[in-house]
Parts: C-alpha cells; structure tokens; sequence
C-alpha cells in the first residue's frame, strides 16, 4: 500500500504584541508584530531583570500548531517556557471584567533549551520551531537570562520575529479584557516616585501636569498620548536606577571600564530624558506618536 506523502498546510496566524517586562528603545516590542521586513525585532532593556516576559495576543481564537522562533546572533536566552489562555465561555466569562494582563491564568505548555551560538562565533541567527496542538487565545513567553558572552556588552535577549502558523476558529467567544486596565507594562515597578533620578522625576511632574490639565478641558486624546509618555519615562528612570546599582558592583569589584560603560548610558539616557519635548500641538491630538 502507497504511503500518504501529504503535508499538512499551516495558515499564518495574525497577532498582536500586547505587553512586555521591558524593551530597549531602539529595538522596541511593536517590531515583532511589524510587516516591515529586515527589521530587527525586540530586545530586553539593557541589564535587565531575569525572567522576561512577552505577551501576545491572536487576532481571532486560533488552533495553533507551530511557532517559529528567530532569535538574535549572540542575544539569546537559556531557556524559554510558554503559556497560553484559552477562555472557558462560562467559567472564564463571569471574571472578564477582573482580568488584566497581569493576571490571566495562563497554563504552561512547555519550554525549550535554545542553542547558545557559540559554535557559529554569533555569526548567525539562532532559529527554532516549536510544534504545538493547543486552542490558543493569548500567548506568553516567559526567556529567562542569556548566554554569557563577550559580544552581549548588556547581557540581553532579543527575538527578531514570531511567526504563528495554524488554523482560525470560529470567534464565538465574544471574550476581551481592558489591556490598558494596568498599562503595558508587566514588571512591577521597583523604585518609588521620589527614589527616582532627578531629572527623571522632574520630567514626570511636567508630565504629569500637562496630563491632568488635557484631562480637566477634556482633550482625551493629547491626555492618552501624556499618559502614555508617562509610563515610558517613568521606565525610563527605572533604567537609570537599575544602571546605577550596577556601576556600584563594579565599583566594588574595581571594574572602572564597565564602570566608565554604565555611566555613558545613564547620560544618555539622561539626555534622552531632558530632550523629550511636552508641547504637544493641537493637530497632534489623535496621533499615534512615539517620543521616546
């Protein structure tokens, strides 16, 4: 009897990013769900927090069965677990309303160990795929810290593309939470307001100023915009604490060139933080504008 050669056909799953513990301005979390090609895709924030986090939301509910994984030359992380959320249409229906982002039960779906590239000399992309048969809704990677070595200055991950392929399901299930309840961000804030840079907190307060004040003449959308501003500047002086707190290790351990590295990206992130201009036009209102 003739064997049956067919190959299953995946479809692209189309998704969109909807949070992450951190991201490096230059390679920020909207790249992933990016069309552009040759873009560079996300990267953690430099010297961050282990583990990571990104979380990802499918366009409709969807069977998935594969995800390709595209990391970065040398930025790769040592292990990564991945979860996902499938709504129950009565059980989970009943709590939509206290749902965030940050407190979906996901349930693990397993992990995978990447290669650390060290046999290519981090002259090539790290590239995975990963089979899965799974009703999936939400998605979330948790990367945990990377491999160590010379050509990653800020011990950093990145992913430079998340591909999804399977099969759309019908959308009966009339299910969505308030990603913006909490914000974005998933890490908890580690630093107090007043703990925080000096320029930092007065860029936060001038901010803060203009948000309530588009808030009492009712120009909701320049407030969105602030609001926005808001919590990447204040992540932005969590950067520079966390920066600081490292230039102290080193200082410990007589490390002045990492020391002499830490403090010329504080400054320029310092600088990027006094730069940021707070006078948003009129015209500017509805936009979709990125400053930092």
């Amino acid at each position: 009897m003739a064997k049956n050669t067919t190959k299953a056909i995946f479809f692209p799953l189309s998704y969109s990013v909807v949070g992450a513990t951190s991201e490096d301005e230059d390679y920020p979390l909207y790249t992933l769900s990016s069309v552009e090609k040759n873009n560079n895709g996300w990267c953690s924030s430099k010297f961050c927090q282990y583990p990571q986090e990104i979380i990802l939301k499918l366009d409709n509910p969807s069977k998935l069965l594969q995800i390709n994984l595209t990391f970065h030359e040398c930025k790769i992380p040592s292990k990564i677990d991945f979860y996902y959320f499938y709504p129950d249409k009565k059980k989970d229906k009943n709590n939509e309303k206290q749902y965030t982002i940050n407190n979906l039960p996901f349930i693990k779906l397993g992990y995978i160990v990447p290669n650390s590239n060290e046999k290519t000399n981090y002259k090539s992309r790290e590239f995975q795929k990963i089979k899965i048969n799974q009703k999936v809704l939400y998605l979330k990677f948790v990367l945990y810290k990377n491999y160590i070595n010379l050509e990653n200055t800020y011990n950093q991950v990145s992913i430079v593309s998340i591909e999804l392929f399977g099969f759309e399901m019908e959308n009966d299930l009339n299910f969505d939470i308030d990603i913006n309840k909490n914000g974005l961000e998933l890490s908890t804030q580690k630093y107090k307001d007043e703990e925080l840079d000096k320029e930092c907190l007065n860029k936060l307060k001038e901010i803060k100023y203009n948000l309530d004040l588009c808030i009492k003449n009712e120009k909701y959308g320049k407030a969105k915009i602030f609001r926005e501003l808001y919590q990447r500047v204040r992540l932005l002086g969590e950067k520079i604490n966390n920066l600081f707190d490292f230039k102290l290790k080193c200082i410990e351990i007589n490390d002045f060139e990492g020391c002499k590295k830490l403090q010329g990206e504080i400054d320029r992130i310092k600088n990027l933080i006094n730069n940021i201009n707070t006078n948003i036009p009129e015209k500017d209102e509805s936009a979709n504008s990125s400053f930092v």
